[in-house]
């Protein structure tokens, strides 16, 4: 299904590529493992405690790619490009919802925040094996989604007003390509 914005003004520069993880090393000149090792000295993040030797680290991204996808947006990634802009983790136990978990890597400027989510909500939007993705965001990233509402990739959905000393969270999805015959538990649970 197409969208009715133009992203060429959005994409000028550009657009990063969503893909899982290398843990290879394969994918260019700084691996993204080199590339996340070093974002995570810099602040720890995602599901990873503070303190990891980098051996711990690359143990632990290996464990978690057995049970969850692990996404990385990178402008055209061939050996001059600039590393990855994010990691997004995206849990998909159920067959049906997947809700991503995404740090943006300290060097990403905001027009590669921007470009990057777009083109990751566009991969899950089209991937045959996502029926919803739906989006958690606190008031710090709220603009961003709402922008990202602007241009066609997602629908607000609500809010949750939880108890202090939780935060208010807003809620976006956006449909993905897995037809709606499909039988998933995840889907089922959807339907009341």
């Amino acid at each position: 299904m197409p969208l009715s914005v133009d992203h060429t003004r959005l994409f000028r520069s550009g657009r990063p590529i969503v893909r899982p993880i290398d843990l290879a090393g394969n994918s260019g000149e700084t691996s993204d493992v080199e590339c996340l090792w070093r974002a995570y000295q810099h602040a720890p993040y995602l599901y990873f405690g503070s303190g990891l030797s980098r051996p711990n680290f690359v143990r632990t991204l290996e464990l978690m790619s057995g049970r969850i996808i692990t996404w990385v947006a990178q402008y055209d990634p061939v050996p001059i490009s600039k590393p990855p802009i994010f990691a997004a983790a995206t849990l998909q136990d159920d067959g049906w919802r997947v809700e991503p978990h995404v740090h943006y890597l300290p060097w990403a400027t905001p027009k590669d925040v921007l470009t990057a989510t777009a083109s990751f909500l566009q991969t899950m939007r089209d991937s045959p094996s996502v029926g919803y993705c739906v989006v958690y965001s606190h008031a710090e990233t709220k603009n961003l989604f709402d922008r990202c509402c602007a241009l066609g990739l997602l629908e607000p959905a609500g809010t949750i007003e939880p108890k202090p000393p939780r935060k208010r969270e807003y809620v976006y999805f956006a449909r993905g390509a897995k037809p709606e015959s499909a039988k998933t538990p995840g889907r089922e649970g959807l339907i009341r």
